[in-house]
């Protein structure tokens, strides 16, 4: 009998959220048991309210994490499992009966069960394929989940203001971890413009501490006022104000898979990335991407050189985003605008 699971999630914010969907099918195959997870100090706000989870160990190390995990072992567990590339490698460090996770074309001799290593499908199915040998397959729509308290709502609230009658529109520039995944603020500073000018929409630039400095150059280029969230907010308010939003613009990083994870319609702009792996998940959203034969170069589960696409490939010079054109964007927001009043029969 499982009486206590242990869940791996050592990778960045968005990756943590693909596994929120397969945290749930644990939870609701096994009521009975704990489900701790092990996360990057950084991610904890992903999993932290999330009533599937019974405890969070956050580490800041994998050093830590693997203290972490052995220190939990020294009680009964009996199910580990590996929701990132990272944690499902430490597994080898595990004690537990039943061990599931990644990459099981290199780390298959760890698991009890052969596991399913598809890679040409979402991030979201991979980590509930995870589960498959375990028995667990999840009926209806899986979601990401991620939740902020009525506090962060009202806070959310206060900063946007009053925007009774007009769209609200979120747009992230960023990508911390991934630069050639960021698309110019020029760009974004028209579509913006447009937003503002012509849809009379309220725009709000969100992010981090790390995409302030783009935020900033995004509005010294247009020629009306946005509202700077980016760097200002935390993530719980990030999400809060993303869910207030009526559209989502944005670069392939974590606040794109937030969005879907609270709801909200995207436009998603793909370089070097592939959209069949990350395409945010749930949510009505458009693709904005350029057709170049040398993209995608970065697939679900590949190469850690993928990070460096101008050092593994020096004749890069990022034409995927840099491709993209306003209206290209624009072209894409007018069509899911449409699409979403034509679900409503008002306006957006």
């Amino acid at each position: 009998m499982i009486q206590r699971i242990i869940t791996l999630q050592l990778c960045p914010l968005g990756d943590t959220l693909f596994g929120t969907p397969a945290i749930r099918a644990l939870r609701e195959h096994y009521p009975q048991a704990e489900l701790v997870a092990i996360t990057w100090k950084t991610n904890q706000a992903v999993l932290a309210g999330n009533k599937a989870v019974d405890r969070i160990v956050s580490v800041k190390s994998t050093l830590a994490a693997i203290r972490a995990l052995r220190q939990l072992e020294r009680e009964r567990v009996d199910l580990a499992v590996g929701l990132s590339h990272g944690g499902s490698a430490l597994l080898i460090f595990s004690r537990a009966p039943k061990k599931v996770g990644f990459n099981s074309q290199y780390l298959g001799w760890i698991y009890q069960e052969d596991v399913p290593d598809r890679r040409n499908i979402h991030a979201v199915e991979y980590c509930l394929n995870v589960l498959a040998p375990l028995g667990i397959e999840p009926q209806g729509q899986c979601k990401l989940e991620f939740y902020y308290t009525d506090r962060d709502l009202d806070a959310a609230k206060s900063f946007l203001g009053d925007s009774h009658g007009y769209p609200v529109v979120a747009i992230h520039p960023g990508g911390r971890f991934f630069p050639v995944k960021r698309w110019r603020t020029g760009g974004f500073a028209k579509v913006a413009d447009y937003l503002m000018g012509t849809l009379k929409a309220k725009v709000v630039l969100v992010g981090g501490k790390d995409d302030e400095e783009l935020a900033l150059e995004i509005a010294a280029k247009m020629k009306h006022q946005p509202l700077m969230a980016a760097g200002r907010t935390s993530l719980k308010e990030t999400a809060a104000i993303i869910s207030l939003a009526d559209l989502f613009v944005g670069n392939d990083s974590a606040p794109q898979h937030l969005a879907a994870a609270v709801g909200t319609p995207v436009v998603a702009l793909f370089g070097p990335t592939d959209p069949n792996n990350f395409y945010p998940w749930g949510v009505p959203h458009r693709i904005v991407r350029c057709e170049l034969s040398c993209s995608p170069c970065f697939h679900w589960l590949g190469s850690p050189m993928q990070y460096f696409p101008t050092w593994d490939n020096p004749t890069c010079q990022r034409e995927c985003m840099q491709s993209i054109s306003p209206q290209d964007v624009v072209d894409k927001i007018d069509e899911l605008w449409q699409e979403l009043i034509g679900r409503t029969g008002t306006k957006v």
